[in-house]
């Protein structure tokens, strides 16, 4: 029993001395080679062709179709009529403003005449204030009336100019919802036009590559016998979770005559590999959402943080302003050590 109890206490005596030697032991590790990145890494994605600009035009004011002077497929210009409605009772209208308008200003420039006649006799003492003053309050009533009327005039002329519904913008008319005689309501949509002089390709970029691309990005967009090349114009934040990809806007002047609904393909190329290595896959480590290496320097073991371009199989495309390809990269007994840790390397 004695000597148990001995032998226990011995033990818990040396550990911590044992424990130290054998932290402080190398740690067996397994190296291989940094390569400089000769290539130029890219990746192709299927993409849409869409048009950025499609508008439904609808009409301010309500009223029945005489002339409709489109149909679907045919391009407009800016500013040509595509619908006529019918003005027949605003004109009459208009008659009947212009006609008030016209009586009002006769009086208007009588009641001038008069008024300064008036002035003259008040200033000669031949009449008296109040007669003046009650004058020049009519003259004043007439010139707010021939105003008011002159509003209506214009704000009538505008609704007749309305009735003839234009094209905001040149392209091609891709919906027709209305023919002649049609009642057209206040708001309704009387044509749809695609802008087509640019069009966008929708690209869907998988997840996992997305944070390689940001606006001005490098693309060459394929479609039929066309080949682009372009810049990415913006990147959506706002995922498929089906698909596990994200839309990415490629917009270019569509001097190619793309039409919206055909298919393409984007080849994204990442000028981010420029003075890039490629190392083997097993060298990367991961740690707090941060990626690094080690390599072997002194005996020691050295961490060197690293930015991923390209998973690229069982390698990587890395960039660190402090690798270069005489370096000696430790791929595995990896996983565990620290920086500066003491290494002794097995090949």
């Amino acid at each position: 029993m004695f000597k148990l109890k001995t032998i226990l206490i011995l033990s818990l005596l040396f550990y911590p001395t044992c424990h130290e030697l054998t932290a402080s032991e190398p740690v067996p590790v397994f190296t291989g080679v940094i390569k400089k990145n000769s290539t130029v890494p890219a990746f192709e994605v299927n993409a849409v062709i869409k048009y950025p600009e499609i508008t439904r035009v609808a009409t301010e004011i309500p009223g029945k179709a005489d002339k409709v002077f489109i149909e679907e497929g045919r391009k407009v210009r800016a500013g040509e009529i595509l619908v006529k409605l019918n003005s027949d009772i605003l004109e009459k209208e208009r008659e009947s403003q212009q006609a008030l308008y016209d009586e009002e200003a006769a009086n208007n420039d009588m009641l001038k005449w008069e008024l300064e006649r008036f002035d003259t006799l008040l200033q000669a003492g031949d009449i008296p204030l109040s007669k003046f003053k009650y004058k020049k309050a009519e003259f004043l009533k007439s010139s707010a009336r021939l105003r008011s009327l002159e509003a209506d005039l214009q704000k009538t002329a505008i609704m007749i100019d309305k009735m003839s519904v234009r094209a905001p913008f040149s392209g091609i008319i891709t919906s027709k919802p209305i023919n002649e005689g049609s009642w057209v309501e206040k708001g309704s949509s009387v044509a749809e036009i695609a802008a087509t002089d640019v069009v966008d390709i929708i690209a869907s970029v998988p997840a996992g590559k997305i944070n390689l691309i940001h606006p001005g990005s490098k693309a060459i967009i394929k479609c039929g016998d066309s080949e682009i090349n372009a810049g990415v114009f913006s990147v959506l934040p706002k995922g498929d979770p089906d698909s596990r990809t994200f839309p990415v806007i490629i917009r270019i002047n569509n001097e190619a005559n793309l039409m919206g609904g055909m298919n393409a393909k984007a080849i994204f190329t990442l000028p981010e590999s420029d003075n890039s290595f490629i190392i083997s896959r097993d060298a990367v480590i991961s740690r707090n959402d941060k990626y690094s290496i080690f390599i072997a320097a002194q005996d020691k073991a050295k961490q060197i943080d690293i930015k991923i371009i390209e998973w690229a199989g069982k390698n990587v495309i890395v960039k660190s302003p402090e690798l270069n390809e005489s370096m000696k990269l430790i791929i595995r007994g990896n996983q565990f050590l620290t920086d500066g840790q003491a290494i002794i390397i097995k090949r």
